[in-house]
């Protein structure tokens, strides 16, 4: 087996390189725009998200998933997983919509809209593709099966001309 080089690829540094300087440009234009950008007030809801991120929807996530590890065979499995990911960060993104819906005169208000009831309608179709999606599988696996037993079975079934 060769050594792996413990160098960073060229393609690795370039994109790193990259990030770094895209987030240089955003700091510089955040700041630059303060009076617009608020970066203390920014810097509060960034830090505030990394703890509710870091303190509460990956260790809850990590325990759902481990519970499913547990329980749920592995094709049904990553369905599962899927919907409540992609539905938990739908619930994550909207929940202080939901919150604080009603708190601002409505000429003040960014949008008037039912939140709970968008967030209950994007569920319904994350669920909808997920269930769409493992029922497909079912049925391609079940067809595949059978064309399995299919090839399986004509040798058997042949006889010599002897």
């Amino acid at each position: 087996m060769a050594a792996e080089s413990k160098r960073p690829s060229k393609v690795r540094l370039l994109l790193g390189g990259v990030g770094v300087a895209l987030i240089l440009y955003g700091a510089i234009r955040i700041l630059a725009n303060a009076k617009v950008t608020n970066p203390i007030g920014l810097t509060k809801w960034l830090i505030g998200a990394a703890v509710i991120h870091d303190g509460i929807f990956v260790p809850l996530v990590s325990l759902v998933g481990y519970g499913l590890s547990r329980g749920v065979r592995p094709r049904a499995r990553r369905f599962i997983q899927f919907a409540l990911i992609v539905g938990g960060s739908l619930a994550l993104i909207a929940w202080p919509e939901i919150y604080r819906e009603g708190t601002q005169a409505a000429p003040k208000a960014w949008l008037q809209q039912d939140y709970t009831a968008n967030l209950y309608i994007l569920l319904g179709i994350v669920l909808s593709v997920t269930l769409l999606g493992y029922l497909l599988t079912v049925i391609r696996d079940a067809r595949a099966d059978r064309r399995r037993q299919t090839k399986e079975r004509s040798p058997a079934t042949k006889t010599s001309s002897t």
